[in-house]
């Protein structure tokens, strides 16, 4: 993870850092939630125990993503932890082999890589999952009160970590009851004691919320929300049942109240239908395919060789189906929920499913190696190396070859999958570099640009979109050299900048870093 690190000392905040910084701080300092009314607080919390530790002080530099250091380094221990428990679990599972083979996977996936250091939920949730999931299995196998304790804990971090979890879960263990029923007689065995697990559960999520009692609906005079309509058709309606239900959502405050709300709240959000940019083009919502081929696209080719070459022999029976049907199942499981809803295809949604990916792969790679094919994996893995390294230090840009031609990946990816806000260090670096007079700059991030040296009277680190779509006028080092206009990739979409005359592809003379168009003019309109 050394190279996750360095990666995090040259990368400027991604779009969430900030919110997920300040969610974790709203909980320690203030026992307030309202900042991210979408998800438990437990992973932010974990993120800014440095802060609270004053260890951000350590460091001189007031560059914002050099003081969040600290924080990112809890997130690459939450890296560091799974591919721990990755090699323990196939070591004990499957063998030593494949267990080496899957952190060195593991180790050089640029997803991985990209999400290993971001101050967001994405990593500590796949780490909860991957560990939850094990520890289920465990149970399964052999009941004993240690595992279900150690279960009952882990499953309640899962819990906390992202409304996700449960859906997750269920259709992970779908998948698998779909290939071994006995797994659901197994579950049946346990008996009561699951009532026991999903208190202890419970428990840990209400703790991530310092035991506090909230209501599920919080008062607020909006004719458009759900709720207000909902209370307004019960009266229409003289519905006294459903009236007493809405009263008691938003009267009574009772334990994990705010937890509940962030469940319903990320229902909500799954049902709206809002426009998605996909492979450079807009729709009115979300289809079930484009998941699927975001997650090609982001895949190194190697990786999905080896993946394919596994499947196979597991058609085949050269491998044994089932020592891997419990890593397949999550794979399955999740894919599918996420095809079914409405979540937006962002590959880091997807990203619990990369260590049972990489498990199977490392399979198919250990099985060509006992055949002697020692050509065979040497180039994959060199290949598979060499083309995680030359995104460094921004492996969140990475996209194989079927996305087409480097400079030209702006026309199939947009946020999370390629521009997240991470690359100011490059702008900075750019206007120095090329003498450049005047920046004129969209910037798709909430991190202070003035601390990199692009000074603007603008202010940064906004969420409103009018004004995150808005240009930064910045003065470089020299009066007499070129002026040029930049917009983030994101920007270029979300802010509608592609339609207009003036930003049209063809008038695009570089693409910075994967993730910022540079234009030679410099235009407001």
């Amino acid at each position: 993870m050394g190279i996750s690190f360095l990666s995090a000392l040259r990368e400027s905040l991604t779009y969430d850092e900030n919110v997920h910084v300040q969610v974790g701080l709203d909980a320690w300092k203030t026992q307030t939630f309202t900042k991210d009314p979408y998800s438990p607080p437990l992973i932010a919390e974990l993120s800014v125990i440095p802060k609270l530790l004053n260890l951000d002080q350590l460091i001189s530099n007031q560059i914002p993503s050099m003081k969040l250091l600290p924080s990112r380094m809890v997130v690459i221990v939450f890296s560091v932890c799974l591919m721990i428990a990755l090699y323990m679990t196939v070591k004990q599972m499957i063998g030593e082999p494949e267990a080496l083979a899957t952190i060195f996977l593991f180790a050089w996936e640029p997803s991985i890589l990209a999400h290993s250091h971001y101050v967001t939920k994405d990593m500590g949730f796949t780490l909860f999952f991957f560990l939850s999931w094990i520890f289920f299995l465990f149970l399964c196998k052999k009941y004993t009160l240690k595992v279900f304790i150690v279960f009952s804990l882990l499953f309640g971090c899962l819990l906390a970590a992202k409304t996700s979890a449960i859906p997750y879960f269920f259709f992970s263990f779908i998948a698998l009851m779909a290939y071994d029923t006995s797994y659901l007689k197994k579950v049946f065995l346990i008996g009561w004691r699951w009532s026991v697990s999903c208190f202890i559960a419970l428990l840990v999520v209400w703790m991530s919320y310092f035991f506090q009692t909230d209501v599920i609906i919080a008062k607020r005079e909006d004719p458009n929300r759900i709720s207000s309509r909902l209370i307004n058709y019960a009266k229409e309606a003289n519905n006294k049942m459903l009236s007493d239900v809405l009263k008691f959502g938003t009267d009574m405050k009772i334990p994990l109240g705010t937890y509940f709300a962030s469940q319903k709240n990320g229902l909500l959000l799954q049902k709206e239908q809002a426009s998605v940019f996909f492979l450079g083009k807009e729709y009115q919502g979300v289809r079930w395919y484009m998941l699927l081929v975001n997650l090609f696209l982001k895949l190194p080719i190697p990786l999905i060789l080896l993946l394919g070459t596994s499947l196979l022999w597991l058609h085949k029976r050269k491998l044994q189906i089932q020592k891997f049907a419990p890593y397949i199942a999550p794979i399955i499981g999740i894919t599918v929920f996420l095809c079914l809803s409405h979540v937006r295809p962002y590959v880091r949604y997807i990203l619990p499913i990369y260590p049972f990916l990489l498990i199977i792969s490392a399979a198919g790679l250990t099985r060509m190696m006992k055949k002697n094919w020692m050509v065979i994996p040497a180039v994959l893995c060199m290949w598979y190396t060499i083309g995680t390294l030359l995104y460094f230090p921004h492996f969140i840009s990475f996209a194989n070859a079927f996305a087409g031609p480097r400079e030209n990946r702006y026309e199939k990816l947009i946020d999370s999958d390629i521009d997240w806000g991470q690359g100011l260090f490059d702008v900075a670096d750019y206007v120095k570099k090329n003498s450049i007079s005047t920046l004129t700059f969209s910037y798709f991030g909430t991190d202070d640009g003035n601390y990199y040296g692009l000074l603007s009277e603008t202010p940064y680190g906004t969420y409103k979109k009018e004004e995150i779509c808005t240009f930064h006028e910045i003065k470089g080092p020299t009066s007499n050299g070129p002026s040029m206009t930049t917009i983030s990739i994101s920007n270029w979409y979300y802010c509608g900048y592609y339609l207009l005359p003036a930003f049209r592809k063809d008038r695009i003379v570089e693409v910075l870093s994967d993730t910022v168009l540079i234009f030679p003019v410099i235009s407001q309109k």
